[in-house]
């Protein structure tokens, strides 16, 4: 039994390298070029979506600030009407 799982498992081996050998000689992409694209795309979507992420913390950040700012300001100038007047 075990040993026609391994031979089962190293037919499919030979058969997939004689598969891509085959497709690269055709200049067609094999499963294993399209498979190592797609992990790459991957790998770049996760890192785009965390720099997003991050941007848009940073811009929260920021406009908290800028809200923070302009209440104060707002106070500010409420508070000088009323004395100068």
């Amino acid at each position: 039994m075990k040993k026609s799982m391994n031979d089962g498992l190293l037919f499919k081996q030979q058969v997939n390298e004689f598969m891509t050998k085959a497709l690269h000689g055709a200049n067609i992409p094999s499963r294993q070029d399209t498979d190592s694209i797609l992990d790459v795309l991957r790998s770049m979507e996760e890192r785009v979506l965390s720099s997003v992420e991050e941007v848009t913390k940073r811009v929260m950040t920021l406009e908290q600030r800028v809200a923070a700012v302009e209440t104060a300001k707002g106070s500010s100038k409420g508070s000088r009407k009323g004395t100068s007047t």
